[in-house]
């Protein structure tokens, strides 16, 4: 299995490292609940990118579990943080929410809101243009640069591939 390049994954982090959807902390808006750990049964927390657990584990407070569902050739692996990290430390996607990085099938990249966000941010209700411009702009220049790394491109064309079935799912499909 190739690697990621861990150089391209710490620059697209630090592309989104000081903007956000909101100005201020959008977490106080819904009391952090992107930020809430599931049982073992149902585990929740954010998708990690290729390269991110290792970046991330020696960071105290962060819970890693396996989802029940595939992201290509391996298990997707998901963080949570119960709330409590370290700003500068936080995971790619939580830098990003509510937005996702999207390729269609033709390989065309796209952010989109996070079909799974719909349940958990009130920010979706006004869709990508209640999100800041300067934030926007910055999830799609860390888009950009991930997809230049072939290991986070094919992450993000399996991980859109999930995305599509979630859309497809009648539950995502009635949600608010």
């Amino acid at each position: 299995m190739t690697k990621p390049n861990l150089e391209t994954l710490k620059q697209a982090r630090q592309l989104v490292q000081a903007v956000t959807p909101l100005q201020g902390d959008c977490g106080l808006v819904c009391g952090g609940r992107c930020c809430q750990p599931g049982g073992e049964d149902a585990p929740l927390g954010m998708v990690l990118f290729p390269g991110e657990e290792q970046l991330l584990s020696a960071c105290p407070g962060y819970e890693f579990s396996q989802a029940n569902w595939r992201l290509g050739d391996a298990l997707a692996t998901l963080v949570a943080c119960a709330g409590h990290c370290r700003r500068e430390m936080r995971p790619l996607a939580c830098r990003i929410f509510p937005l996702a990085i999207y390729l269609d099938e033709a390989m065309h990249l796209k952010l989109i809101l996070d079909p799974a966000a719909r349940f958990i941010c009130p920010l979706c209700a006004s869709g990508l243009g209640g999100l800041q411009t300067a934030f926007r702009q910055a999830v799609a220049a860390c888009a950009k640069r991930l997809v230049q790394d072939p290991v986070q491109r094919d992450f993000i064309y399996a991980l859109s591939r999930r995305m599509d079935q979630l859309r497809q799912d009648p539950f995502y499909r009635l949600a608010p």
